[in-house]
């Protein structure tokens, strides 16, 4: 018995690893932060999306992504879209991403 629960839990903690979180967060030139951004993170191998907008602080998190290659877009009324193309994340990885928006449409 002591043995197939120590099996179920190995199975357990190795399924949650098996995933990596991306957050950070969306501010202008002045590092003002920008609440209410729309952050797009697309995996490229999928085209799967997931979306949100920036916190009150200007922060956005993502969790529980499958490692792949993952593209963030940002937009923002009167600001440039920020873009990161190409987004690497491995299991486990807390990955940080700071997105800087230019002024303009």
């Amino acid at each position: 018995m002591c043995l197939f629960a120590l099996l179920v839990f190995a199975a357990i903690a190795s399924a949650q690893i098996e995933s990596g979180t991306l957050n950070g967060t969306v501010s202008d030139h002045g590092g003002a932060r920008i609440a209410g951004a729309n952050v797009a993170i697309t995996d490229t191998g999928t085209n799967q999306m997931q979306t949100m907008e920036t916190s009150q602080d200007g922060s956005f998190h993502f969790a529980q992504l499958k490692p792949s290659h993952y593209r963030l877009s940002v937009t923002a009324s009167g600001f440039k879209e920020g873009l990161l193309p190409d987004v690497e994340l491995h299991p486990q990885d807390n990955l940080a991403e700071d997105i800087t928006l230019e002024v303009g449409s």
